[in-house]
């Protein structure tokens, strides 16, 4: 699979918040069956894909603009809750992009950290993209789309921390000595 030669770093802006859901599902006729799923609210995520093939990239932020099918966050009923914003790096590795582009947090979320010039948000890439770092395995290289018959195997990742300046920092008021003492 071609996807699988790209490399992939992803910065976690807004960590969100997990929200449980439950259906009821008709699994056989006349019975029903109530299911819980977990659900990510209220998260931002930037993503950096890169690639030695620029065209190859240019054909892949081509069909993230103009998909052919709705875009969705792994059901379909999760779409993004916006239009994608892609923008395009020639010659930066991923992790490289994500450590210059502005926090892009939500600004309410942003406000909330107005007292902290910079934030430290987390980055999780490809391991070949942070060789320092401790790599850990999650089983999502695709080897196969077949509904009946979805293979995935190993893939190394690795974690690392980032610093990005917040644009809604207000340091907090100073006192001074005629505050602290009164009038004389």
């Amino acid at each position: 699979m071609r996807l699988n030669d790209l490399l992939f770093a992803v910065r976690v802006d807004q960590p969100g918040q997990v929200m449980t859901e439950f259906q009821t599902a008709e699994w056989k006729p006349g019975t029903r069956k109530l299911t819980y799923r977990d659900l990510l609210q209220d998260a931002v995520f930037v993503v950096a894909i890169g690639s030695e093939d620029e065209a190859w990239l240019d054909r892949l932020a081509e069909a993230l603009r103009h998909p052919r099918f709705q875009l969705y966050l792994g059901r379909r009923a999760n779409v993004p809750a916006g239009v994608l914003k892609i923008q395009t790096f020639a010659g930066q590795d991923p992790v490289g992009v994500l450590a210059q582009l502005p926090w892009q947090a939500s600004r309410w979320y942003q406000r909330r950290s107005r007292r902290q010039a910079s934030m430290s948000v987390q980055l999780i890439a490809d391991a070949v993209l942070l060789p320092e770092r401790r790599a850990d395995l999650v089983r999502d290289a695709v080897h196969s789309f077949d509904q009946k018959h979805r293979q995935y195997s190993f893939r190394p990742i690795a974690v690392t921390k980032v610093q990005l300046a917040n644009p809604e920092y207000k340091p907090a008021p100073t006192a001074t000595a005629q505050d602290a003492f009164g009038q004389v």
